[in-house]
């Protein structure tokens, strides 16, 4: 892992941080975007955040790309890329608790302190879209539709995980 540093500057502030510690904040925000309505309490949905986030390593240690790369791809988590996603504009005040849990779940994760309860998935979604014309045609062909190449490993909260 690098430790670049990254700073940038506003017109009243600063922001200041490694290149692991804006990776982390990527990681929180997309898990954040992609898994915060999941549940009903606050550890219901870091369960659905944690799972998000695994995909997300399981993709870096797959050599998809590092980990800026692999959450910000076009097309790959909605909420960070697709335009027109109502997610990509949703952005977390600095005070909210769920996002601050999902900051300390982060660094877990990115450091390989986590485990991961996805079973090692490489894809997910909330299958009860499955029939909608806005779901994906591709996943619902090649990932959903080709369950020996990418079986399913598990459900957690409304998301359905495949390898």
């Amino acid at each position: 892992m690098t430790q670049e540093h990254l700073k940038t500057r506003g017109p009243n502030s600063t922001f200041e941080a490694t290149g692991d510690e804006f990776k982390g904040v990527l990681l929180a925000l997309v898990a954040w975007r992609e898994a915060r309505g999941e549940g009903d309490s606050p550890g219901e949905k870091l369960d659905a955040m944690r799972a998000v986030m695994h995909v997300i390593r399981n993709r870096v240690a797959a050599g998809w790309g590092d980990w800026d790369d692999v959450i910000t791809r076009r097309n790959q988590f909605a909420a960070m890329s697709v335009p027109g996603d109502s997610q990509l504009v949703v952005w977390p005040d600095e005070d909210v608790p769920l996002f601050m849990a999902a900051m300390g779940l982060a660094n877990t994760v990115y450091y390989g302190e986590d485990r991961d309860p996805t079973g090692g998935a490489l894809y997910y979604a909330n299958t009860k879209h499955l029939n909608q014309p806005w779901f994906s045609e591709w996943f619902r062909r090649d990932i959903v539709g080709n369950p020996t190449k990418h079986p399913q490993t598990v459900c957690i909260r409304n998301h359905s995980f495949f390898a």
